[in-house]
């Protein structure tokens, strides 16, 4: 199984290294997540969908992190973890907007798609990209 991770991570860094943007995290952050397991996904897919924005999906149980990837490694900020804590707070009756700053990187998001359980789709509006 670690060689199929290896392998999806070195097709991952391929696809992003022909953007212009690649070195970077989108300015909009489609991030749509389904049915992960307690170690990550089967399935993560990263692509550019805009000169300044990407779609992250993450599908099915398996041992992959779902983590937007630039210049051979994880974006230090974990929008996966944030986008299970937002989705999961507004099926409890939270919000479906709002903004964060962590250490002074803001960020604000909306859902746009909520399935129950931690899964669904979620935007992120990224200011200092």
């Amino acid at each position: 199984m670690f060689k199929m991770n290896y392998v999806a991570t070195i097709i991952l860094l391929i696809n992003i290294g022909t953007h212009a943007n690649a070195t970077n995290i989108p300015a909009r952050l489609d991030l749509v997540r389904s049915g992960g397991g307690p170690d990550g996904y089967k399935t993560v897919s990263q692509q550019w969908t805009g000169p300044d924005s990407g779609k992250l999906t993450c599908e099915g149980g398996g041992l992959i992190k779902c983590s937007w990837y630039y210049k051979g490694s994880a974006y230090p900020l974990d929008f996966n973890e944030y986008a299970f804590e937002i989705l999961v707070a507004n099926q409890n009756g939270g919000s479906s907007t709002g903004t964060y700053n962590v250490n002074g990187f803001v960020f604000t998001f909306s859902v746009l798609q909520n399935n129950g359980g931690g899964d669904g789709h979620v935007v992120f509006l990224i200011s200092n990209s």
